[in-house]
């Protein structure tokens, strides 16, 4: 029976991602270099890791999707799913980006556009994406929700964020969580992109 808990290594969300394809295009950079110098044995030993590493990206990928739609219907969400994060590298990425969260949480997701909700119009999508994430606010208090992204966010939703951020449990900033490798984000627009995440108050 397939079980997030079992497979709860594997998300660390899309930085996650970006993290292991910059570590891809370091070994294909070492694999070619050790080729072209006549190095074939460490060039095949790089090569190899190639492999491996592209092999996890496409399971990650498959895990990322599937896991998000599944807490999606799960939760009767229309525009937004939710992947697990691990503990510790929520709290890395924290410390990479030079903040500090006062407040504690209980779990971590991380927020991801559906699909489905892209393809419908602005209007009804902001709806949708409003309607999700008050009920995720009420149902899930306790909890970190992090994102990077380039949609525009509901009007209630920024407020609350801001709220939030100036008693010290979220975070709101322009740019990313760090770069991201070639190939990667090209649903993102770089410059209206924003990075953030936020605790949500236990009532």
């Amino acid at each position: 029976m397939w079980s997030i808990r079992r497979r709860r290594w594997i998300f660390m969300g899309v930085k996650g991602r970006d993290m292991l394809l910059w570590l891809f295009w370091g070994v294909t950079i070492m694999s070619l270099a050790c080729l072209l110098g006549g190095y074939v044995r460490p060039g095949y030993f790089f090569f190899a890791g190639q492999v491996i590493l592209t092999v996890i990206l496409f399971y990650w990928r498959y895990l990322t999707r599937k896991t998000a739609a599944r807490m999606s219907s799960n939760l009767g969400l229309k525009a937004v799913g939710l992947v697990p994060l691990r503990r510790g590298w929520v709290g890395f990425l924290i410390w990479l980006s030079g903040h500090r969260l006062e407040g504690r949480w209980i779990k971590a997701y991380e927020v991801h556009l559906l699909p489905r909700a892209k393809k419908t119009s602005l209007t009804l999508f902001l709806e949708e994406m409003a309607a999700d994430l008050e009920f995720l606010k009420a149902r899930m208090p306790g909890c970190l929700f992090m994102w990077e992204t380039s949609a525009p966010l509901p009007a209630s939703i920024r407020e609350y964020v801001r709220g939030q951020a100036e008693r010290g449990m979220a975070i709101w900033e322009k740019g990313q969580w760090f770069p991201g490798p070639p190939g990667a984000g090209k649903d993102i627009k770089k410059s209206k992109c924003r990075y953030g995440c936020v605790i949500v108050s236990e009532k």
